[in-house]
């Protein structure tokens, strides 16, 4: 199957889950609050930045181990990216 990431805006977390066919399967969660939203990856598809919308930051994840790398100040209310 494929690996796909999701937020729980209200829940503040990050979602990573295993697409096969119709079913979707959660392999892990990782909590960060504030209001995740946005979410871009790199092309690789190892590391994703995720809009904390009531944060004022992004969070750098590790997409395999979903893990924070680093948390970087953005100014008010980020909400999608690009």
């Amino acid at each position: 199957g494929q690996t796909l990431l999701a937020t729980t805006q209200y829940g503040g977390e990050l979602v990573k889950l295993r697409v096969t066919g119709d079913k979707l399967e959660k392999l892990a969660s990782l909590p960060l609050r504030f209001e995740p939203q946005g979410i871009a990856a790199t092309r690789d598809g190892k590391t994703a930045y995720v809009a904390l919308s009531s944060g004022s930051a992004v969070a750098v994840v590790d997409v395999e181990s979903l893990t924070e790398l680093q948390r970087i100040p953005v100014g008010l209310w980020p909400r999608t990216l690009a």
